[in-house]
């Protein structure tokens, strides 16, 4: 299987890899096939094949389709036995055996490999799939006794098990597997008479090894031949390793040929073709590509981990940046945008070809380009467009009835109409309030047009100093007096009151009783009236697209002809004008070489000629070297790129995948390609090389130049930026884990007790060690214990990196070696593993720790009685069986209850089979004597280890083990002169092709960036839009926020002013008559909110009648509750000299009283009690406006300590007297300001 998904990330990443447009017409001189694949394929075949013509074929009719049943849950297809027999199967291998051949056309030699014994580090890893295999068929089988309501027990669901294809005897030493051995020496010797100058060797099951991998053995044995200019190759395989195997052949021209899948998708045209949309030439593409554009583009949603640095990493491939500008973007998620001009405007082009496609940290980023002219449409003298008669006459008859009815109203009927329009559930909206402006401050102004029943107040999405409220009243009265009310002053500013947005309808609109929106029902006069117009519209568009087909190429779809005639405002001569400036490009792409010869004489502008069916994907190796080979080295100066050995840089990034997990070891923890991590690795390596050959240092590979053991000190830097995500990542990856096992483990335990009881997880708590105690039972277990497993992962995972390693350079070397662990380790412990390794001065004795003993593969049947599960038995001989029996020592290892692992998957597929590993060795020694004694001969004979055998002219020929078939045999007959050379098929990949890869970046730390020294000059597109705006606030608000801020506690008044409860505020000796003008809803608790309010909050009205004034005399007591006991450390009266020009009448004697029994405090009773503060003014400038030098404390004339306001509950505030020596002037007070 290799690395999980690599193929799809190779496709969809590196496009240009695949060569389908040559089926057909490629000349290789070796084949190689991967023979389990074609197996497994020709058992699941659902479709039936039109048939091969070709003289060379086994075959001449198509295989028939067998009855399949399917799983709606899962993606498993039982196969009937009864309709799947040796003949059809036969029959449907030759079948697909030909196809291969007859399109790759080998010259010299057709290996094939099947797959035999393998090591036993791919042994566990094929148990732990046959044993899911087996119980997933169970499952199936037991929904369908479900649905028959048939008795489900062991035995019916072994007779049901008994009817279906088992895939498990596609295994080394099954009877099955034999006869397809059989099968294909058929095959080989009735190819090997039509194709004389072929040479066909067959490496079948009897041989030990993977089928890929024997093939692997064969090319680095011959590769002094193989590797001479001109060799082709093509391997076939469904294995993504086959990738990594082909680039550590080091072979050119080499290719890999799989059954197609669709990967390559276009999201210009939504072509799933084999383009790109970076290169699709759709007409739709060519619009955008033939509009003007600006040279400057804003990129949005990057991660804030990047730096400037990084931007211009990712961007510098497409063309030199002039102007950058990096700032915060105001969103919930914290990412940044950024502002880019470059050169010109073909590599904004370059740019926005791929503009859905940009990731940083494997979120998506947004390109937005600005398209400054449409081309497209005839415009006059002064730049306006030029509309058509037709066009005008349609939008003039458009069915809007409210658009035709506004077209006959002047200007100020309209505005009339739409004040007195209904405003959809009471609610307006009001923008651009300073971020000081708190709730209180909305409540306290906003009440005066009536009771509000809700409102929220949000930071602006655009402006990061700017907030916006909606609020709702309760009556559609107090909504229409708040928006007739615009264009006032409010916090120091001008606002303006809009309406909430009508929801679209066809007509206008009724209000219910309770303010919200209905539509009426259109009359039928209106109905026809609406129908008759579209009716008129139609057939002036039907005309001109039918004059328009008139003048395209024959059958052009009417699609094509809609499109170009929008793109001319419907204007049938410039459509046509525009339809050759496209070179009659069509809706979809157009694939040349795809398509027939009529199909491309008779061009019809939709791009979308018959295409070939695609039999198999080629995938170019040489193409995906080319591709690398950019992507690593093109920052690189020419002149040092010649001290780089590109084979071993092959080799790092090999072994960098194996991070990744593969069959033979785990990935990582926060490793894997939907994460992201194969772009991390790349970017670091990338940076790494290019790090080396900017120094003095040789360049320092991370693979030595043996091939055979790892750098460490070279392996640490990519290890710690690995741990470095992983802390960012993992902790919250395994809270999840841990929650949905719990909830899992739970489900069942309350099934059966009251629904009442709700089970809680416990909390979790992260640390180093967490990971290992969960994922192997170690809760509770001292730490040196888990210390200790930690170690021995570390260790054996390195190990397994090198085994990994020398398997896909050198072959196998030791068939016993398995990792003996389900889980890999931390990546931040193998860093400090190998940390320690690389300490260690004796390099010799370090890479001892990691060389192997060579050892052979098990006996095959030994080997399928240790893959097999207890459902499968019936493949063994009879004399093995009784292995998976109760009373078997062996019995606890074919276990039906063992458990998955989704591993914070979230698909089954993925999922870690927590099977036991077995002791080989013990199991070995129990199955050997009835290996040597109890067999019989045919049961032997699949026990036997065979070799490779050649065809050569229908004569078979024994090869020995390992042989050198270039000097041995007469094999050198393969690869004389007279053969047919290959075809140089390689395309030649463009800057564009081989820039394509780059769009993917990863940064190397997962840390915000904090302080970056961005360029601070705006683009033309950046200065239009300045994200830390401020609210222009009059003088006078904001020198008293700048006031308050330096000088009070801002925060601790807000919370002041929040607690304040106007149901227990009141006011005596009040002038009612002054305050008349808030009273707008009629309500006492709206008019004191109103009032009162604004006196204590944090706007500075230009309004000079907003102030408290006593009647009668110089007397006064206002009275504040508040809802919960508040703290107070000070208190300041303004009585400026702008509001109160009569200076007599500035408050002289306060005093101040806390915690009263009752609340609301009158004459009658004030004498009676005693101050908790008495504020004697010497002057009526101590009452000034605010200043830096105004003390804000308690003033002169304190008589108590400030312990007195620690928890008030209410406050009462009495001016007794005034300046004036005149008893009846009347008291002003202007603001209040508690904190």
């Amino acid at each position: 299987m290799g690395i999980p998904s690599f193929y799809r990330w190779l496709i969809e990443n590196f496009p240009k890899v695949l060569e389908n447009n040559l089926n057909g017409e490629i000349k290789f001189n070796n084949l190689y096939i991967d023979m389990n694949g074609v197996v497994h394929n020709a058992i699941k075949l659902d479709h039936s094949p039109t048939s091969s013509s070709s003289s060379s074929s086994t075959t001449t009719t198509p295989p028939t389709t067998p009855t399949t049943t399917y799983s709606k849950d899962k993606e498993v297809v039982l196969m009937l036995k009864s309709e799947l027999s040796d003949e059809k199967l036969k029959e449907r291998i030759f079948y697909r055996l030909d196809q291969m051949v007859n399109n790759v056309n080998p010259s010299s030699l057709l290996y094939i490999g099947v797959d035999g014994v393998p090591p036993r580090a791919k042994a566990i890893e094929q148990r732990k799939r046959r044993f899911k295999s087996s119980k997933e068929t169970v499952d199936v089988i037991i929904k369908q006794l479900k649905s028959k309501s048939k008795p489900i027990t062991r035995d019916s669901i072994i007779e049901q098990f008994s009817l279906i294809f088992d895939s498990n005897s596609i295994s080394p030493a099954t009877e099955f597997i034999e006869k397809v051995d059989d099968w294909i020496k058929d095959y080989c010797k009735q190819l090997s008479l039509k194709r004389q100058n072929l040479s066909i060797i067959l490496s079948d099951s009897t041989v030990p090894g993977e089928g890929e991998h024997k093939i692997m053995d064969y090319i680095r044995q011959n590769h002094p031949i193989l590797k001479k200019d001109g060799m082709s190759h093509c391997f076939y395989g469904m294995d993504a390793d086959l990738i990594f195997l082909g680039l550590e052949s080091h072979l050119s021209n080499f290719y890999i040929l799989r059954d197609p899948i669709s990967l390559i998708s276009c999201s210009t045209c939504k072509a799933n073709d084999d383009h790109s949309n970076y290169e699709c030439r759709s007409a739709i593409a060519l619009k955008k590509q033939f509009q003007k554009k600006s040279t400057s583009v804003i990129v949005r949603g990057i991660p804030n981990q990047c730096s400037e640095n990084d931007i211009k990493q990712l961007f510098s491939y497409y063309g030199n940046i002039k102007i950058e500008k990096i700032e915060k973007s105001n969103t919930k998620n914290k990412t940044l945008n950024a502002y880019i001009e470059f050169e010109n405007e073909d590599i904004v082009n370059e740019v926005s070809t791929r503009g859905s496609t940009f990731t940083i940290n494997n979120e998506r980023v947004s390109i937005h380009v600005e398209y400054l002219d449409d081309i497209f449409k005839p415009k006059n003298e002064k730049g306006e467009i030029i509309k058509d008669e037709d066009e005008e006459l349609a939008e003039q008859e458009n069915p809007s009835t409210e658009k035709a009815n506004q077209q006959l109203l002047t200007a100020e009927e309209i505005a009339k109409k739409q004040k007195e329009e209904p405003i959809p559930e009471n609610a307006v909206f009001i923008v651009g309030l300073d971020s000081a402006v708190s709730k209180f401050d909305i409540i306290t102004f906003f009440e005066k047009f009536g009771k509000i029943s809700s409102f929220q107040l949000s930071p602006s999405p655009r402006f990061n100093k700017q907030q916006f409220v909606m609020i709702k009243y309760e009556t559609q009265e107090s909504a229409r007096l708040a928006c007739k009310s615009t264009d006032i002053e409010f916090f120091g500013t001008i606002i303006t009151i809009k309406r909430a947005q009508l929801p679209k309808t066809e007509s206008n609109t009724t209000i219910n009783s309770n303010g919200s929106s209905k539509t009426p029902p259109l009359t039928e006069e209106e109905k026809q009236a609406k129908e008759k117009v579209k009716e008129k519209k139609r057939i002036i568009k039907d005309s001109k697209i039918q004059q328009v087909l008139a003048k395209f190429d024959p059958n052009t779809p009417k699609d094509v002809a809609i499109f170009y005639l929008g793109l001319s405002s419907w204007n049938v001569n410039r459509a046509f004008e525009n339809y050759l400036l496209f070179n009659k490009a069509g809706l979809e792409h157009t694939i040349l070489n795809n398509t027939t010869d009529n199909d491309n004489n008779n061009s019809n502008g939709s791009g979308s000629g018959k295409k070939k069916k695609i039999l198999f994907d080629y995938v170019n190796i040489d193409s995906f070297r080319t591709y690398l080979e950019y992507y690593f080295f093109e920052k690189i100066e020419k002149s040092k790129r010649e001290k780089i050995n590109f084979n071993r840089v092959i080799n790092d990034f090999t072994v960098l995948c194996f991070y990744l997990g593969n069959d033979f070891l785990p990935h990582l923890p926060s490793v894997g390609i939907q994460s992201g991590s194969i772009e991390l690795i790349m970017c670091w390596y990338r940076e790494w090389i290019q790090n080396c050959l900017n120094g003095d240092d040789d360049i320092k590979y991370i693979v030595n130049e043996q091939s055979t053991h790892l750098n460490f000190e070279n392996c640490l830097p990519l290890l710690e930026s690995l741990a470095d995500w992983e802390s960012s990542l993992y902790p919250e990856n395994l809270e999840k884990q841990v929650k949905k096992d719990f909830i899992k483990v739970n489900k069942n335990s309350t099934s059966n007790e009251s629904s009442s009881i709700v089970m809680v997880p416990p909390e979790f708590k992260y640390d180093d060690l967490l990971y290992y105690r969960v994922k192997f039972d170690l809760i509770g277990k001292p730490d040196d214990q888990v210390k200790k497993l930690v170690d021995d992962m570390c260790y054996q995972y390195t190990l397994g990196l090198h085994w990994v390693l020398r398997y896909y350079v050198s072959g196998c070397q030791a068939w016993d070696w398995y990792y003996p662990y389900h889980y890999a380790p931390l990546a931040k412990d193998l860093l400090n593993y190998q940390k320690r390794l690389s300490k260690i001065q004796d390099r010799e004795m370090v890479n001892n720790q990691f060389n192997f003993k060579l050892s052979s593969p098990l006996p095959p049947l030994i080997h399928l009685a240790s893959v097999l599960p207890r459902n499968s038995v019936a493949f063994l001989p009879d004399s093995m069986k009784h292995i998976v029996n109760e009373n078997s020592p062996f019995t606890a290892s074919y276990r039906d209850d063992y458990k998955y692992d989704f591993n914070g998957e979230n698909v089954a597929w993925k999922a870690i089979v927590l099977l036991d590993f077995m002791d080989i060795e013990k199991f070995k020694e129990y199955l050997l004597p009835i290996v040597n004694n109890e067999l019989t001969d045919n049961e032997k004979k699949r026990n036997l280890i065979g070799n490779d055998i050649k065809f050569k002219n229908g004569e078979i020929i024994q090869l020995s083990p390992l042989c050198n078939n270039t000097t041995t045999n007469n094999n050198n007959n393969n690869y004389e002169e007279k053969e047919i050379p290959c075809i140089n098929i390689t395309k030649n990949l463009s800057i564009k092709d081989l820039s394509y890869p780059t769009r993917n970046y990863f940064t190397r730390s997962s840390h915000p960036v904090i302080d970056s020294n961005y360029i601070s000059i705006p683009t033309q597109q950046a200065s239009t839009v300045d994200h830390n705006q401020l609210v222009p606030l009059t003088k006078e608000q904001a020198d008293f926020l700048q006031w308050r801020k330096s000088k009070t506690g801002f925060n601790q008044s807000l919370e002041i002013l929040q607690s304040i409860d106007f149901s227990k505020c009141g006011c005596v000796n009040i002038d009612k008559k002054q305050i008349s003008q808030f009273s707008g809803s009629g309500a006492a608790t709206a008019t004191i909110t109103c009032w009162l309010g604004r006196v204590l909050n944090n706007e500075i009205s230009s309004d000079s009648t907003i102030f408290i004034q006593s009647i009668d005399d110089s007397q006064l007591i206002i009275n504040i509750g508040f809802k919960q006991a508040v703290k107070l450390t000070s208190i300041k009266f303004v009585s400026s000299s702008n509001r109160v020009p009569d200076r007599d009448s500035v408050p002289k004697v306060i005093k101040i009283y806390t915690n009263n029994d009752q609340p609301n405090i009158d004459f009658s009773v004030i004498e009676s009690l005693t101050p908790k503060c008495t504020i004697e003014f010497s002057s009526p400038s101590e009452l000034e406006s605010y200043s830096s030098s105004t003390p804000f404390s308690f003033a002169s004339g304190t008589t108590t300590t400030n312990t007195n306001f620690k928890s008030v509950n209410n406050l009462t505030i009495f001016i007794e007297s005034n300046f004036s020596k005149n008893q009846d002037k009347v008291s002003i007070i202007e603001k209040i300001i508690l904190s």
